[in-house]
């Protein structure tokens, strides 16, 4: 089962409606790791305007309040869509082996070790 984390990288701001310093979008990175594979990905959420009765001041917000309204957002669901996608088929292309071609010259034979 994957497992995704989330690093925020940046924040813009705006005034909305007398509020100040209302963030309205979120750059992040998401990654998502599977059975030792781990593949990452940029994403944008665009926030709507909050409501003034539970509106956060920016200087009272976490990090973990943040991550939250990544993982709400509809545009990470495509973020995490297409790690899926790519963390699935790294998974299935550890399992491939490197192959000599049949028509490739054999390797040179290693020189032994000085004395």
């Amino acid at each position: 089962m994957i497992s995704y984390s989330y690093k925020v990288d940046s924040v813009r701001t705006a005034t909305v409606g007398g509020l100040q310093n209302v963030v309205k979008q979120v750059n992040y990175t998401a990654t998502g790791t599977d059975s030792g594979q781990s593949f990452s990905l940029p994403g944008k959420v665009v926030l709507d305007d909050p409501d003034p009765q539970s509106f956060i001041s920016f200087q009272n917000l976490t990090e973990p309040q943040v991550i939250a309204w990544i993982e709400q957002s509809p545009e990470n669901l495509g973020v995490k869509n297409h790690i899926q996608l790519v963390v699935d088929k790294m998974i299935q292309e550890a399992t491939y082996q490197e192959t000599d071609m049949p028509w490739a010259p054999p390797p040179a034979p290693t020189p032994p070790p000085a004395q």
